[in-house]
């Protein structure tokens, strides 16, 4: 005789409910977002303006990296901030798009 899934067992697969996340307690993992911005940058500034009105309606922690004067991250970012990565895989860069974000923050608690 096969191994069955119990009904409820398939309702949590169905709602992305893994063995993974189980072992946590069940909790939804709170997604890390790091900014890394510079001083004078007016992007930098939307950025934030932008991720402050996301975390409002979102779970996620917000780590902001002042790139000035370390010169490995503004090898790395000068170019391109403000950069925003999720969970330590780059998002967005120069603008963040609330939308996207939205959805990429909602894909991370879930996994």
């Amino acid at each position: 005789m096969g191994w069955r899934f119990s009904a409820s067992r398939k309702r949590r697969r169905r709602a992305g409910c893994t063995r993974k996340s189980q072992l946590r307690f069940g909790q939804p993992q709170v997604p890390e977002v790091v900014l890394y911005h510079a001083s004078g940058c007016h992007l930098c500034d939307r950025a934030r303006t932008t991720l402050a009105s996301l975390r409002e309606e979102l779970d996620f922690e917000l780590k902001e990296v002042d790139i000035s004067g370390d010169g490995e991250l503004e090898a790395r970012y000068r170019e391109l901030i403000p950069v925003v990565e999720i969970d330590g895989a780059v998002a967005f860069t120069y603008y963040v798009q609330p939308e996207p974000f939205r959805r990429k923050v909602r894909a991370q608690a879930r996994d």
